[in-house]
């Protein structure tokens, strides 16, 4: 069976950061997958007709949704940050992978400090952590709440793990490992 671990946070939550941490130093089994790559391939003509509603970014969502199950070996776990902020996409993934094969994962943080962190990026556009904000943090059927509002990316990682718990990741076949020292992977990429 395919199993995909789905972190869905608003923008600047640090959904990216805690999937590439994750992958990277705790389950090395792991790729990363990340909607913000995803949607860069995406032609200049799709990007221009999709990115501008919540409607077109459901059906980003949706595409990305069916790259995870592509990608997916048979037997096999992705790692994603995603971003659902209408449910139809979310609902989609649900139907893809059935629901007892997604673990979804919100990864909330607080909206001043969403706005502070939108700031010091530079990279994104302002307001959009709060215009995704209530939409994205109104579902209640997470399976594991993060919080990022005063965590490390380490911290969350950590709070990832032990809420996987070891039987769960087992059943998976993911192994974690301590994180490792001078930032030592495990794997090349």
């Amino acid at each position: 069976m395919k199993h995909v671990i789905a972190i869905d946070g608003a923008s600047s939550s640090g959904r990216t950061s805690l999937v590439d941490y994750f992958t990277s130093r705790v389950a090395t089994d792991l790729c990363p997958f990340h909607i913000d790559d995803f949607a860069g391939t995406l032609s200049p003509a799709a990007w221009d007709r999709l990115s501008g509603s919540d409607a077109g970014w459901d059906e980003i969502s949706m595409l990305f949704n069916q790259h995870l199950l592509e990608a997916c070996p048979t037997n096999g776990v992705v790692l994603a940050d995603c971003f659902y902020k209408l449910g139809t996409a979310r609902d989609h993934l649900f139907s893809l992978f059935g629901r007892d094969q997604v673990t979804y994962v919100q990864l909330y943080c607080e909206l001043e400090e969403l706005e502070r962190r939108e700031v010091l990026r530079g990279n994104r556009k302002i307001g959009l952590a709060r215009s995704q904000f209530k939409a994205v943090y109104s579902y209640s059927g997470y399976d594991i709440r993060i919080d990022s509002t005063h965590s490390t990316i380490e911290a969350c990682s950590r709070d990832l793990n032990a809420a996987l718990s070891n039987s769960m990741m087992q059943w998976i076949g993911l192994h974690p490992t301590a994180d490792r020292p001078n930032g030592e992977t495990g794997h090349e990429r």
